[in-house]
Order: structure tokens, then sequence, then C-alpha cells
């Protein structure tokens, strides 16, 4: 075999390893763009994520969470939401490791200024390549305007209640199609001397017949 011959043979070898180079070169590439891709989607979703370890220790937590509660390194779950000392009572994280399944809740805690602040909670396990649980994901979706609205709400009612309670005027509700009395206040008995419970369910209209 002359040199020439010896020379080709020994080149495709070498042209097959730089092949295989570029191509993992390239798939860790893609690989690089797709963590940096999921990293920014994990900061920039609008809603706070965070992933508890079995002893409920924070182990990764969004931009969210961090801008609103303002956690410290070695955190438990419950010290970053709540400040508290101890595991909640109810504790979605403990049910998803006990049955591995979603499970959802409502709370309640201070964010980092101190003001109270509500969100709702679904929980999801997180599996090792052999199935078991060694992690827990927490979503949430914060409610507080939401809160805040009811409790405007529940104030304003308990005001024009009051009022319509204690006005020294008879006031009726009545259906708007069929105008019967829904409700009525106190003093349409002391006026009408008629209870309550008499006017309700009667048309309006009867009250001024002949």
């Amino acid at each position: 075999m002359g040199k020439n011959e010896r020379d080709s043979g020994t080149a495709q070898p070498l042209n097959n390893n730089d092949q295989l180079s570029a191509e993992i070169a390239k798939v860790n590439s893609e690989l690089d763009k797709s963590v940096d891709e999921y990293q920014m989607l994990f900061d920039l979703v609008p809603c706070i994520i965070t992933v508890q370890d079995k002893d409920y220790k924070l182990i990764r937590y969004n931009r969210e969470f961090a801008d609103k509660f303002d956690p410290q390194p070695g955190d438990y779950c419950y010290q970053a939401y709540k400040g508290l000392s101890q595991k909640c009572p109810v504790c979605p994280v403990e049910k998803t490791f006990e049955d591995g399944k979603s499970h959802w809740s409502e709370e309640s805690g201070p964010d980092k200024d101190g003001r109270p602040s509500h969100w709702v909670v679904k929980s999801s396990p997180i599996q090792n390549s052999e199935g078991e649980i060694v992690a827990v994901m927490e979503m949430c979706l914060d409610i507080t305007h939401r809160k805040e609205l009811e409790q405007k709400l529940i104030i304003s009612e308990k005001k024009y209640s009051s009022i319509f309670s204690n006005i020294p005027n008879p006031v009726f509700v009545l259906d708007l199609d069929s105008l019967e009395i829904l409700d009525c206040n106190a003093s349409v008995e002391t006026v009408y001397a008629c209870s309550k419970d008499d006017m309700t369910c009667r048309s309006f209209l009867d009250m001024f017949s002949e």
C-alpha cells in the first residue's frame, strides 16, 4: 500500500470526529438556549413560583416571589411566605408529598413591607428519573386586590343596610316588573301597622287599593 493510500485511509475517521464534535457542540448550544429560555420564562411569568424540598426549604423561586416577599438564603417556605416559625397547619406541599397529587388552597400573609397579602396556591410534584417525589412546586396567583374589593363591598353593604334599617321613613324594595315587595324597613311596620312578613311577597299596588 502506498503512502497516499495510507493517508487516505486515516483521513476519514478524523473527518467523522470533527463532524461528531460539531454535532455535539450544536446540541449543547441548543440545550443552553433552552435552559436560558426556561429561566427567562421562570423569572418573568406573571405569578409566584417556588420549589420546596421535603423539609419545606426553598430550593428555587422566581423574581415575582423575590420582589414580593424578599426571601433570605436558607429560608423555609413558611418563613418566607408568612413569617412563621413552623409549617402551616394546612399545607398543600405536605399533601402533595403524601399522595403525589396537585392541591389547591387560599393563603394569606404579610408581604415584605408588612402589608396583608392574599394568594391562591396550586402545588405540583417534581419527580426524579425513578418516579420519586423529590420536591414540590407551588404556583401562586395574587388575589390581594380582589380581597380588598370584597372587604370594601362588605363595608359598603353594612353601611347602606344600616341606613336602610334606621331611616325614619318607610322604604320598600320592589321587583322591577311585578312591583312585588321584596323587602322593607322597620318604619313600615310603624306607619302601616303591618308586620314585615305580611308586607313582603305582596304587590306594592295593594297598599293603594280601595
